[in-house]
């Protein structure tokens, strides 16, 4: 049997119907403070469209998505997760208990596999380019406002709020973001290269090293070497398996 017909027998496809995607808005990062307050929360579910949460609206939205079962994507997910984490205890089980389970999937992690897949090694391709890689048309949003200034900068003065505040262009961004992310998640699942125990696998490895460094845990530089040498193995392997595709 070949390795790609191996592959095929262990794929079992997800259900993309109990897939969502969620993406924070958050308050800016500085010294001290990695793991921002949260701000905005946007979940795309589908057949139920985007929906946008307020600060004290989010938990149990969230906590919804995490005890029923469904799978949950976005993109460099382990950042938004540890604000969870970090503002609102009681979602600390579930999340912790979700990553277990292999229900958090991080697109980010995935484009950057078939970044190496397609021989850039240096990551940190462009949205649009990424698109073009999966053949998905996408047209690019501003990200600026009127002024000039960048939307993803200027979410802060929304904390708190019941987001009745946020303008037409900030909630386009919300929406359009966590839409698009969903989409590109679907076209480079269905490509066939990837099983949900592999990308959950590198996921935990990743909120592991990013709790590190967010929260200035002490860890012994051994443990982290590990789990760096760990996310390079599995992330070469799975660029093997999406070349082979």
């Amino acid at each position: 049997m070949s390795s790609l017909a191996r592959l095929r027998k262990v794929f079992t496809p997800l259900d993309l119907r109990r897939v969502a995607c969620l993406d924070l808005e958050t308050c800016l990062i500085r010294p001290g403070l990695c793991a921002p307050p949260v701000t905005v929360c946007s979940i795309y579910r589908p057949g139920l469209g985007v929906k946008l949460f307020g600060t004290y609206d989010l938990e149990r939205e969230v906590l919804e998505l995490l005890e029923t079962g469904w799978i949950i994507v976005g993109h460099n997910i382990a950042y938004d997760m540890l604000c969870l984490f970090e503002w609102y205890p009681a979602l600390r089980g579930p999340i912790v208990k979700a990553y277990e389970e292999g229900r958090i999937l991080d697109t980010g992690l995935v484009w950057r596999i078939i970044e190496i897949s397609k021989g850039d090694m240096r990551g940190g391709l462009a949205l649009d380019r990424l698109c073009q890689m999966v053949g998905l048309n996408h047209q690019s949003k501003h990200s600026t406002d009127e002024d000039g200034e960048e939307i993803r900068l200027g979410f802060g003065k929304h904390w708190g709020t019941d987001l009745s505040g946020l303008s037409q262009a900030e909630v386009e961004y919300c929406m359009d973001d966590v839409v698009l992310c969903w989409k590109l998640f679907e076209r480079v699942w269905n490509q066939g290269w990837a099983t949900q125990r592999d990308v959950a696998k590198l996921c935990r490895t990743d909120l592991c090293l990013k709790a590190i460094s967010a929260f200035g845990l002490r860890a012994d530089p051994g443990v982290v070497d590990a789990l760096e040498a760990e996310a390079r193995r599995e992330t070469a392997r799975l660029a093997e398996r999406a070349i082979e595709l």
